[in-house]
């Protein structure tokens, strides 16, 4: 079976609605008391979902870098702003000053409150903390923050030397490390950009050294298919069945954790590249296409407006793993039809929000 450059396109966006889904799950999951069980496949698709993103992003920036380089750091980073740093910032704001509002009106204040856990913010405190990403209301959209930094550091590493195979598996491993053991030094999940900069910048480089061995087309090895589907078996039922703590000291269980992400991340990525080209193999692929098409507006507007308001609607109405369902559904179809509606009607207004400027 194998993928053709004509596939290219495809392939990415159905990559991007597969990884959409997935982060709208684990959002609808976060409002609900999960057991043991759900909560462990909340972890695996937390593991999982986001590297897509950067790995994709990091083999179009490969795509396109010559042309980039041409037109310089300026206007590349100038691009990037546009559309990361200005929905960041729109969409933070406007969260904010609705708390901030409504905390102001009589009628509103108590729901106000809750919303915000009590955390109402002065305007002047909402403009440090959204600039410095820093107790924001907005928790999701971290990942614009960290992949306009991440850009800028591809822009620097531009040569093609920090895409060869030893330097891109080292980052891996050096990420790996530094995420198990840094907790000794240092609370990275205080700093949450660094953080999670620090996380993905491995798998921009990989998405870009992807690029360099496949972009003319690669055939998917059923053995490595196989290979990977067990892995990710063995990984997943380590999660639900086998504790660490039993047989391993504190310090070998952070490394050996490591190591396990790792492999679910390599081992996920090849068992979505293979479930893509069934997809259009089989001319099963468009309805995903399309929610790919549309997975960055979706990232954006999803949470929290869309996915708590159908979580307290449906909380204690249905069993938790019907309510995640619905409320995945729910989700992507009302956030794709408002998106609609605002391009349609106020499409200034979705060009500024959504970062098409």
């Amino acid at each position: 079976m194998k993928i053709e450059k004509a596939d290219e396109r495809a392939v990415i966006q159905i990559l991007r609605g597969i990884a959409i889904v997935l982060v709208v799950i684990h959002h609808v999951m976060k409002c609900f008391s999960l057991s043991n069980e759900l909560n462990t496949l909340l972890t695996i698709i937390n593991t999982v979902h986001v590297v897509v993103f950067f790995v994709i992003s990091g083999w179009l920036f490969e795509k396109k870098k010559c042309k980039y380089r041409k037109n310089g750091i300026f206007l590349f980073l100038k691009k990037k702003f546009c559309q990361l740093i200005v929905p960041y910032t729109t969409f933070s704001f406007s969260f904010a000053i609705l708390i901030w509002l409504g905390s102001h009106i009589e009628v509103l204040k108590q729901a106000t409150l809750a919303l915000a856990k009590g955390r109402v913010k002065s305007l002047v405190q909402i403009i440090v903390d959204i600039v410095l990403y820093r107790n924001v209301y907005y928790e999701s959209l971290w990942f614009v923050y960290a992949m306009f930094f991440l850009m800028a550091l591809m822009f620097l590493l531009y040569d093609d030397r920090f895409v060869r195979l030893p330097f891109v598996i080292s980052m891996l491993l050096l990420a790996t490390f530094i995420k198990s053991y840094a907790w000794m030094l240092i609370d990275l999940e205080r700093w949450t950009i660094l953080n999670n900069t620090i996380m993905y910048f491995p798998w921009m480089l990989f998405g870009r050294l992807l690029y360099t061995r496949l972009h003319n087309g690669f055939v998917v090895k059923w053995n490595i298919v196989a290979i990977a589907a067990l892995v990710l078996s063995m990984c997943i039922i380590r999660w639900y069945y086998i504790d660490l703590k039993c047989f391993m000291g504190l310090y070998a269980r952070a490394i050996w954790q490591g190591l396990e992400f790792l492999a679910i991340r390599l081992s996920f990525l090849a068992l979505v590249l293979a479930l893509s080209k069934w997809l259009i193999i089989t001319d099963k692929y468009k309805p995903i296409e399309y929610i790919g098409d549309m997975s960055y507006d979706i990232y954006l507007i999803h949470n929290p407006w869309i996915v708590s308001t159908l979580s307290i609607i449906l909380k204690n109405r249905v069993t938790i793993p019907l309510a995640i369902v619905i409320g995945t559904i729910m989700t992507i179809v009302i956030s794709v039809t408002v998106i609609n509606v605002i391009k349609c009607y106020l499409n200034p207004i979705y060009k500024v929000y959504f970062g098409k400027i």
